[in-house]
């Protein structure tokens, strides 16, 4: 505590010490600048002094050089107007010299243009008469040349109707062709269809009642209580898009206008003759195939 009480009071003292210290500072430097701005204005007024002194003396010289200016302007001014009016004079003389030169010479000019113009009537007169006896020439070759091309044009457009009659005419008979040829096509490939169709039916039926007889058999060997080893199960059938079959069905039929066999078409799509069976019923149900 005694510890704290010392440094306080030190502290004190440095902080008195200095602000002593300080104020000494502030007052030198306070001194300092009073007597330099007591300096700075007693030097201004001695400036002051000298400039008044300089001004009236400069006024004076002034005013004398002003005088002597305004003398010399005078002498300028009244010299100057004198040679200007000489100078008037003499234009006016040349003026006049020139105005009656300009007057001979635009009645000479005049004259000469008459006779030029006149000139020029004769000739247009002239060029007059000799343009509309060709204009009447020409008028006569152009009727008579606008006659041919107009007949020559008529016989072109007869040539070409004609050839596009004939293009027309061969146009129908070809289309009407492609059409019957078409047609016979279409007709051929149901044909061929209905006859496929019906192969696979008879061969469903000839499936069918195979697989009845094979049933009635197991329930027959079932019924007498003899033991039979494990007899072939109803094959299955992995889920397949059948619309997506039916189409392929479709485009391979379309394509083979002699028709195709149904082994053919399971060896190809990597199916049983049962999904393409189903596949065929489906486009039955929607027409494609009659």
């Amino acid at each position: 505590m005694r510890n704290l009480v010392e440094n306080i009071k030190a502290s004190y003292q440095v902080r008195t010490s200095g602000i002593e210290e300080l104020r000494g500072q502030v007052a030198t430097d306070m001194g300092a600048a009073r007597a330099h701005l007591n300096e700075l204005n007693r030097s201004r007024q001695d400036m002051s002094r000298q400039l008044r002194d300089d001004l009236g003396k400069r006024h004076a010289a002034r005013t004398k050089a002003e005088a002597q200016r305004r003398s010399s302007a005078d002498l300028w001014l009244k010299n100057t107007a004198s040679a200007r009016q000489a100078q008037a004079e003499g234009i006016r003389e040349d003026l006049a010299r020139e105005h009656s030169s300009r007057v001979a010479a635009e009645a000479q000019r005049s004259s000469t243009a008459q006779d030029f113009l006149k000139g020029i009537a004769a000739g247009r007169n002239e060029m007059a008469a000799s343009l509309k006896a060709g204009l009447n020439k020409s008028h006569s070759d152009r009727a008579q040349a606008e006659a041919q091309r107009k007949s020559e044009t008529d016989t072109k457009l007869k040539g070409i109707a004609s050839s596009r009659e004939k293009n027309a005419q061969q146009l129908r008979s070809s289309l009407g062709k492609g059409r019957s040829d078409l047609a016979r096509a279409a007709r051929q490939q149901k044909s061929q269809a209905r006859s496929w169709l019906k192969s696979v039916a008879d061969k469903q039926a000839e499936d069918r009642a195979a697989w009845q007889d094979m049933s009635a058999a197991l329930k027959s060997k079932r019924s007498n209580g003899k033991k039979q080893s494990q007899g072939p199960a109803e094959e299955s059938h992995p889920s397949v898009d059948l619309a997506a079959l039916g189409d392929r069905v479709f485009e391979r039929l379309a394509g083979q206008p002699g028709g195709t066999r149904l082994a053919e078409m399971e060896q190809e799509f990597g199916m049983s003759r049962f999904q393409i069976d189903k596949a065929l019923k489906i486009l039955f149900e929607r027409g494609k195939v009659e």
